[in-house]
């Protein structure tokens, strides 16, 4: 589940085709079940009222979990790269997350419009006055 009762997705592009029917910024959330620093984040800075109030009301919030042992059952779903068929769900995420932000540490944060633009971030591990700024600077675009 998302934490503190947040509504979204688990998957990139479904996340994609709802920001294009509501027109809302896509907040990506590159995480880990095992990922102390993501609980952290969530705990210490997502639950801030202010905070949590902007990711309810303005974005759509997709976790994506980059240690997830899921087997995706869909060859639409799967990464064709290198040579390599991608059948895993956790490593599909950390193959968006490294190809498209360069990036491959959790917690990362991205804000994103339907049609992939960069609004704001990315953003690892941080205070929540430069976590707020973060998600300010994607609605003011």
């Amino acid at each position: 589940d998302i934490p503190f009762g947040l509504k979204g997705f688990f998957d990139y592009e479904e996340a994609l085709e709802f920001s294009k029917k509501t027109d809302k910024p896509i907040f990506l959330d590159f995480t880990g079940f095992a990922c102390e620093n993501c609980r952290l984040m969530e705990h210490n800075v997502w639950s801030k009222p202010h905070i949590l109030d902007l990711l309810r009301k303005d974005f759509i919030i997709v976790s994506l979990f980059v240690d997830s042992k899921y087997q995706l059952p869909n060859e639409k779903d799967w990464i064709k790269k290198e040579g390599k068929i991608i059948k895993q769900l956790g490593k599909k995420n950390l193959t968006i997350q490294i190809d498209k932000y360069n990036n491959a540490a959790q917690p990362l944060y991205v804000i994103i419009d339907s049609n992939e633009n960069i609004l704001s971030g990315p953003i690892g591990y941080c205070s929540e006055d430069d976590f707020y700024q973060f998600l300010k600077e994607a609605l003011n675009q």
